[in-house]
C-alpha cells in the first residue's frame, strides 16, 4: 500500500507561515521605506506579529534582509537566463546581452529588489552575506548557455572572466542607480558595452557554430 507524503503539522508549519509573513511584511515595507530605517519591530508590527517572536526567527533584521537577498538573487539569475534560445542567437555577445537585459529587468521590477542590491543603504552584512549564491555558479550557467550554440574556447582563468564581466556590468547599473534612483535603458546598454569590452579581452569577436547533432544523438565534446 502506498504511504502518503507526510506534511508540517504544529508548530512547525506554524513556523513557516510565520517566516513567511514577516518576509512578506519585509517586501511591502522596502516597497515605500528606506532599508536603513526599517527595524524587525516595524516588520513584525506590519505582519501583526508579537515582536518576541519574530527574534525566534531572525536573529536581527539584518538576518531577515540576508535571506531576502539569497531568494531574489537566486530568482533574479532564474528570469535572466529563462528567455534566452542560444540557438537562435546571432552571436555569443547577443547572449551575454540579452542574459544582461534580464538581470535590469529583474532589478526593475520592484524597489525591494532595488534597495537589497543597488542602494548604498544596504547594511554590509547583508551585501556581503556568505549565503548569497556565488557569482561563479551563474557564471558557469552562461558559459554553458554560450557552449549550448557556440564552440567555446577554455578561458584563462576558468569562468573567471565571466564573473568579473558581471560584477562590471552590475557595478554601472548601481551607479546609475546611486546618481538617479532608477536603471534606465541608457545605463543597461552601457552595461552591456562595458561588460563585452571586457570580455572580448578572453573571448574572440567571432565563435564557430556548434553544429547541430541529429535526432538522437549527443554533443561530443570540444576537441
Amino acid at each position: 500500500m502506498a504511504t502518503k507524503p507526510k506534511t508540517r503539522r504544529g508548530p512547525q508549519a506554524r513556523g513557516l507561515v510565520r517566516r513567511q509573513q514577516l518576509e512578506d511584511a519585509a517586501e511591502k515595507l522596502l516597497e515605500s521605506k528606506d532599508i536603513d530605517q526599517i527595524s524587525l519591530a516595524d516588520i513584525a508590527k506590519e505582519a501583526g506579529i508579537p515582536v518576541a517572536s519574530a527574534y525566534s526567527f531572525y536573529t536581527n533584521v539584518s538576518d531577515l534582509f540576508s535571506n531576502l537577498l539569497v531568494k531574489h538573487t537566486g530568482l533574479m539569475f532564474d528570469a535572466a537566463v529563462a528567455p534566452v534560445e542560444p540557438a537562435k542567437s546571432e552571436s555569443w555577445q547577443m547572449i551575454v546581452g540579452q542574459v544582461i537585459d534580464g538581470i535590469a529587468d529583474y532589478l526593475r521590477s520592484s524597489r525591494t529588489v532595488q534597495q537589497l542590491r543597488l542602494s548604498n543603504k544596504v547594511m554590509p552584512e547583508v551585501r556581503y552575506t556568505d549565503e548569497r549564491p556565488r557569482g561563479a555558479d551563474f557564471a558557469l550557467r552562461l558559459q554553458d548557455l554560450i557552449s549550448e550554440a557556440y564552440v567555446l574556447p577554455a578561458c584563462v582563468g576558468g569562468e573567471r572572466p565571466l564573473v568579473i564581466m558581471l560584477d562590471i556590468a552590475e557595478a554601472v547599473l548601481v551607479g546609475e542607480y546611486l546618481r538617479t534612483d532608477r536603471v534606465s535603458e541608457e545605463s543597461v546598454e552601457e552595461a552591456k558595452r562595458a561588460a563585452l569590452a571586457y570580455l572580448r579581452l578572453y573571448v574572440p569577436e567571432y565563435l564557430p557554430r556548434r553544429e547541430s547533432q541529429p535526432d538522437g544523438a549527443e554533443a561530443g565534446g570540444d576537441t
